[in-house]
């Protein structure tokens, strides 16, 4: 996320947070898949004014981090 936002690129994070954490629903339950899929999940850059050269370098910033 730091090294899109760095190119102007703004990820968000998607399914977050994750929902057993938001006690104002229901009393804190520990859910480890949902907590870790909540941490690590991206929502990237997706409408139709995103520009092919946009994407492109969306592409190479995360494949350089693979």
């Amino acid at each position: 996320m730091k090294k899109l936002n760095e190119k102007d690129i703004y990820p968000r994070r998607y399914f977050y947070p994750s929902m057993n954490t938001i006690t104002s629903l229901a009393p804190y339950s520990s859910m480890p898949i949902s907590e870790k899929i909540a941490e690590c999940v991206l929502c990237l850059p997706s409408f139709t004014q995103l520009e092919n050269d946009k994407i492109d370098e969306i592409i190479t910033i995360i494949r350089a981090l693979a």
